[in-house]
């Protein structure tokens, strides 16, 4: 029989396969150890009563050769949010705001994706407009924050579309009232996220009095709304935002997740066969069996071989009973990715 006393060593803590997993190890007499492993998860993330998405276009006359193929791309990915995501949250609506150096609202937060669509696609860049220094994007964020509908602890999201800069309080044109730093405090304020679609290779107007700032990139690059709010920056030249609709799933379609604990009344070590574990997923969940003809629903990292497991359960509760074990070691259970649906 196997021996066993109960000094205990704890583990660092890990991510394994989208678990989190620590191990406390009772340490036995020399070559006799069984660890019972346990898997947990951190909870899932809280489910959004509605994803609101701003959309924020540059229609200067400096778009004219690319906004066809940007007003292509941001209506696909309106059309894909809609399709993709609509299981996910209650509401899903998007309003539409256009700026140059003037802020238009063309539509307020709404559920009409198809008249949202449209009336992207029937953007026009005037060619009659240069701004000097810049655009107001900035602005525009402000005017959407303050006019749009906002439903209360929605995902908020902002997607902004530009080839220039950002014209800035303090950029010597007088035509923007806001400063990049008020900007990203408003997002934060709201606990919205900023996506850009804008050049990487940004270089500031020498005819611009930028004199009062060391790195006038810091003030007009707008950039830095999306990396200092936890969203994604494109170059415009790659004309596409497919990442933003892989961003938003991951955020409202997290991974089912589980946790794996010694079952109630299981000895730690033990010497006693089965070695029961208690498994428990974030949600219901199908697939997940000890039928190794379809697929290896349990696998085991520990120094122990194990001969043979059955796994019972149904919805999100499961046990894994491990029935024979070839030599004393750690038997530690590891749910593979991929292997269970939610």
């Amino acid at each position: 029989r196997i021996l066993f006393y109960g000094n205990t060593v704890n583990a660092m803590i890990t991510p394994c396969c989208g678990f989190t997993k620590r191990c406390t190890t009772r340490c036995a007499l020399p070559g006799a150890m069984i660890c019972l492993l346990a898997l947990f998860a951190s909870a899932a993330q809280a489910q959004f009563p509605a994803l609101e998405i701003a959309i924020l276009f540059d229609d200067s006359g400096s778009m004219f050769d690319e906004i066809e193929e940007l007003q292509a791309s941001v209506a696909q990915f309106a059309l894909d949010v809609q399709d993709q995501l609509s299981d996910c949250t209650s509401i899903v609506r998007f309003g539409l705001i256009s700026f140059s150096d003037e802020v238009i609202t063309h539509s307020d937060l709404t559920a009409d994706i198809y008249s949202l669509v449209n009336t992207v696609l029937g953007l026009e860049a005037d060619v009659l407009t240069v701004t000097p220094c810049g655009e107001l994007s900035l602005d525009a964020v402000f005017e959407a924050n303050n006019t749009f509908s906002w439903s209360d602890n929605s995902l908020r999201i902002y997607l902004m579309v530009t080839d220039e800069g950002a014209n800035f309080l303090g950029d010597g044109t007088m035509t923007s009232l806001v400063t990049m730093d008020e900007t990203i405090s408003l997002l934060f304020q709201s606990a919205s996220r900023m996506f850009t679609v804008s050049p990487f290779d940004l270089v500031p107007d020498t005819t611009c009095d930028y004199s009062e700032f060391d790195d006038p990139l810091l003030e007009l690059d707008v950039r830095r709304l999306a990396t200092t709010t936890g969203g994604l920056a494109f170059d415009i030249d790659d004309r596409t935002i497919g990442e933003v609709l892989t961003e938003l799933t991951t955020i409202l379609r997290p991974e089912v997740t589980g946790a794996i604990i010694p079952a109630a009344g299981q000895p730690d070590p033990t010497a006693q066969l089965p070695i029961s574990f208690q498994v428990s997923f974030t949600e219901p969940v199908t697939g997940f069996d000890s039928n190794n003809n379809d697929d290896v629903d349990v696998l085991f990292e520990g120094t122990a071989i194990v001969g043979s497991y059955v796994v019972t359960g149904t919805g999100a509760e499961y046990a894994i009973n491990v029935t024979s074990v070839a030599n004393s070691g750690t038997v530690i259970p590891v749910i593979p990715e991929d292997v269970v649906t939610g």
